[in-house]
This record gives structure tokens, C-alpha cells and sequence, in this order.
């Protein structure tokens, strides 16, 4: 099937073959409910986690700190914090972190829930969502183009210094496209483009007609997926209840501010679940988010050339990823600090964020990994899970 033939009508039944593989629901274990992952006394084959460990003692006794969340065929094997946040308060396991831009594929599930409940198609224009968009050379940029970082909008200039959710829009729609006087052929040309995101959000808060993006978000992808103490745009009470459990990069007004391309607040661990789920095909304990078929189109390249996007998450093929020279010691390591290493299976997706932060799912080894900090730790993983 072509890139601009999926329609309402063809989405489930042409993505059916790819669902069928099974291998993102069978490589998380087995059939049936996914329950949450169980806390695991072991590591891996030989019942050891000693060169993550290394790695967390290492990095505990540097400066700053973070939050590593790693589960296995449903096990939890690491959930562990360290070191100690601006103001010297301990980070822990349940300490709430700014994720930003590794919000970005959970905004996406909320356009994918309502593709598979016929409210849009994936092929549908902007312009038909959004009155108004269509100025400025924008009026042949879908749905499809937004998801895969190939609308290449401009109008952003990044979370420094942002205006309400309207304005932010608003300046979104009325410019033209292109990103720093460069503006590639629609769906060609993959790159980074957080603008299309906000896009997104919008036209997802349209066809709701009744709640903001905040509670969208958290109505509909966190509390189904367990993730509790998880925020986008978190209120003035709650984050004054949570006290010194939060590690904030700005000010609290910021904080609740929703930011669907970058504003994402909670444990690490949250954002491990968000990915067991993807693991599962789309469920946790019970609760469905999005079907098995719809996860398989989500988590495989779209994009046709350029960086190797999916629907809002980056899928490991290092060919595509062109010069980015690795870091943080990791034989292979991503664009936009998407530090897979050099053991992940080259169907592993997820996302990184600028504070540090980076998540995936890796459906050969049921494996979801979620880290704040930059510890380079995906490779001592594998090697600790007998993955490697």
C-alpha cells in the first residue's frame, strides 16, 4: 500500500497484515490482558545487573541526578533514582521529571484513537479541521504529513518564552511553511518538525469539542495506562500537593501551561508504562488504548525519506539516521539524542526529550526502557538482560 491511500474505511483492514506478525503483542508475553510489570529479583540470564548497577553508582556520585525505569517480558528490573535535584532535594523512583519533547508520541495516540473511531482519516487535510490553515502554501498538509515530521511548518520557535495553547497555534497556522527558509516537498524529506505536533493537538481538541488538550491527554492516555502522577499542563494545586517531589525546569506558571510537543511531567516509570502498553498492542491491565493493528502502523517507518519516523515515535534504523556522531559512549546513537546503542533491534521506536530524558519499546525482547539524566545505559542493559 502507498503512503497517501489509507482512508478511514482501508486503515483496519490494510493494516490487518502487519497487525497479524504479532510481534509487538507476543514478544511482551503471550496473549490476553497485559497486566502492569511485576517487580523482578533477578536481571538476566544470569542473574545479574551488575553493569548497570556500575553505571547507577557511577552516576550517583557525579553531579545532578536522574531516574532509570527498565521492564523485561512484563518484569520490572530496574525502577531506581539518584543524586539530588537543584535545590538538594533526593531524586526517588516516584519524583515527577519534565519529559519534554518524549511527550510527543502520546499526544500522537490521541490522534490515532480517534482515527480508529472513524473521526478523521489519516489522509484528511488540516484545512478541513482547522478553518483558516490552509493560508500560506499549508493547504495540502494532512494528518499524515504531521505524524511524520514531512509538513515541515513553521511558526514555532520552541517552549522558551511560549504563549497560551491558542496563541501558539495561532502563530503556527498563520505562517507559511517552512523551517529556517527551507521548505521540502510535502511527506518527502523527514526531519523535526515539533509544529506539526501542536497541529495535531489542536485538531484533536476541535473534534473533541469539549475539553482542553491537558485533560484530553491525561484522561485518555495517561489514567488508562496506570500513568497517575503524569501531566501535561498540571495544575497549580496539584503541583503545590506534590511539594518536593517535582523537578521543574522552569516556573510553575510554565508548568501549567499544556505543551503537547514538549510539556510532559511525571516519574520516569509513567513513561515505562506508556511503552509496555505500545508493547502490548495497544493494551495494559485491561484497559485498550488503541488496537494491535493501529500500533503495528504507528511503530514502523513511514516516512519515505529522511530521518526514520513512524507515527510520532523514531524507529532505529541507523541508516537513516545520517551524520549524527555517537555519544555518551554508545556504539550507535540516534538523532536528537535517541541513544538506542548499539544492541537494540532495529525495530525499537521512542523518543527523546532536550532535559535528558529517552524512552522506547524494543518488541523483539519485550523490553521498555525509560531514563532521565543521560546515563548511557541501554547497552549495559542488554548485556545485564542477556540480550546482547
Amino acid at each position: 500500500m502507498t503512503d497517501r491511500t489509507l482512508t478511514r474505511r482501508s486503515f483496519l483492514t490494510q493494516t490487518l497484515a502487519l497487525g497479524a506478525l504479532g510481534a509487538l503483542g507476543a514478544c511482551a508475553g503471550g496473549k490476553g490482558s497485559a497486566p502492569s510489570a511485576t517487580k523482578s529479583s533477578t536481571g538476566g540470564r544470569g542473574g545479574t545487573t551488575a553493569k548497570t548497577q556500575g553505571l547507577l553508582k557511577a552516576a550517583g556520585e557525579g553531579p545532578g541526578g536522574g531516574q532509570l525505569y527498565v521492564s523485561h517480558q512484563r518484569r520490572v528490573v530496574f525502577d531506581e533514582a539518584w543524586g539530588t535535584a537543584r535545590g538538594g532535594n533526593k531524586y526517588t523512583p516516584a519524583t515527577l521529571v519534565p519529559w519534554a519533547s518524549a511527550v510527543k508520541p502520546t499526544t500522537c495516540v490521541l490522534v490515532l484513537q480517534l482515527l480508529e473511531r472513524g473521526r478523521l482519516a489519516l489522509d484528511d487535510r488540516v484545512a478541513q479541521h482547522i478553518k483558516g490553515f490552509e493560508v500560506a502554501g499549508k493547504q495540502d498538509v494532512t494528518i499524515r504529513h504531521c505524524l511524520t515530521h514531512t509538513a515541515h511548518l513553521g511558526g514555532y520557535g520552541g517552549p522558551s518564552g511560549l504563549g497560551s495553547f491558542d496563541e501558539t497555534v495561532g502563530r503556527i497556522v498563520a505562517a507559511p511553511r517552512g523551517m529556517r527558509g527551507q521548505a521540502p516537498p510535502l511527506g518527502e524529506q523527514a526531519r523535526y518538525n515539533p509544529a506539526g505536533i501542536w497541529i495535531l493537538a489542536e485538531v484533536v481538541r476541535r473534534i473533541d469539542g469539549r475539553r482542553p488538550f491537558d485533560q484530553l491527554v491525561r484522561q485518555d492516555v495517561y489514567e488508562p495506562c496506570g500513568m497517575v502522577d503524569s501531566w501535561n499542563g498540571i495544575p497549580a494545586d496539584r503541583l503545590a500537593a506534590y511539594g518536593d517531589r517535582v523537578v521543574l525546569t522552569g516556573s510553575p506558571e510554565e508548568a501549567a501551561k499544556p505543551q503537547p510537543a514538549g510539556g510532559g511531567l511525571g516519574p520516569i516509570h509513567d513513561l515505562g508504562r506508556f511503552y509496555e502498553m505500545l508493547l502490548n498492542g495497544g493494551e495494559i491491565d485491561g484497559r485498550r488504548l488503541l488496537k494491535p493493528e493501529t500500533v503495528a502502523e504507528m511503530t514502523r517507518v513511514q516516512a519515505k525519506s529522511g530521518l526514520p519516523w513512524g507515527f510520532g515515535v523514531m524507529i532505529n534504523e541507523p541508516s537513516r539516521f545520517g551524520s549524527t556522531p555517537p555519544a555518551g559512549g554508545e556504539r550507535a546513537t540516534g538523532p536528537l539524542g535517541m541513544n538506542f546503542g548499539g544492541l537494540a533491534s532495529k525495530r525499537a521506536f521512542g523518543h527523546s526529550g532536550a532535559t535528558g530524558s529517552f524512552a522506547f519499546a524494543d518488541p523483539e525482547h519485550g523490553l521498555s526502557y525509560a531514563a532521565i539524566g543521560r546515563i548511557p545505559a541501554t547497552e549495559a542493559v542488554y548485556a545485564d538482560l542477556g540480550l546482547a
